[in-house]
């Protein structure tokens, strides 16, 4: 068995980008091992970072053969702690980084999260006037209720580009990747310099 020594191609983003669309594409290639869990928490969370590099590869990537190591964290790009504790990991790893048009993000993510049962305002006019108050009680700045903050993007991508090098670092449009993914997925090749798919 391989030891996975560090995360080769990391997506990230905001929630409802695509994000987990693109790694369910991506995991169809022979060349790539990646989680079954839907987000890789690890470098996110204190309580899993804690407990160190072997507890992760044995949750999240056992019985590895061969391929390029990849996560998702939807959330990642919302913690600079997150991102640093990756690039310490993980010295090489390229990230792809997810957007959408911002307001249809927005929308998407306030309507998953009243499917989910954890919006329990009516409208999403009242979610947005109640933002405020909900970011400043959040002690991580983590909730799935930020609808306008995690529509924001260019503070995120700055900080991705300033910690893994902007040469490091590739943007994806949601609404690009869905009508053309072929050439999506070849500008994820050549980010990591290797053939997905034959």
């Amino acid at each position: 068995m391989k030891n996975v020594t560090q995360i080769d191609l990391f997506i990230l983003g905001a929630p409802k980008t695509g994000t987990t669309a693109l790694l369910r594409h991506l995991e169809q290639s022979p060349e790539i091992y990646t989680h079954e869990q839907r987000e890789m928490v690890y470098f996110y969370s204190d309580y899993e970072y804690e407990k160190g590099w072997d507890y992760a590869t044995k949750k999240y990537f056992p019985d590895l053969q061969q391929g390029v190591i990849l996560a998702k964290h939807v959330k990642e790009a919302s913690s600079a702690i997150a991102m640093q504790r990756l690039k310490k990991n993980s010295p090489n790893v390229k990230c792809i980084f997810m957007v959408r048009e911002p307001a249809s993000r927005a929308y998407s993510a306030y309507k998953y999260a009243v499917l989910r049962g954890i919006e329990t305002l009516e409208t999403f006019e009242e979610a947005l006037k109640k933002e405020d108050e909900r970011f400043h009680k959040s002690e991580k700045n983590n909730s799935s209720l930020f609808y306008l903050r995690d529509s924001l993007y260019a503070e995120k991508i700055k900080l991705c580009f300033e910690i893994f090098g902007k040469e490091s670092v590739l943007i994806i449009y949601q609404e690009n990747y869905k009508a053309n993914p072929i050439t999506h997925l070849g500008m994820i090749e050549a980010l990591i310099g290797r053939k997905l798919f034959s």
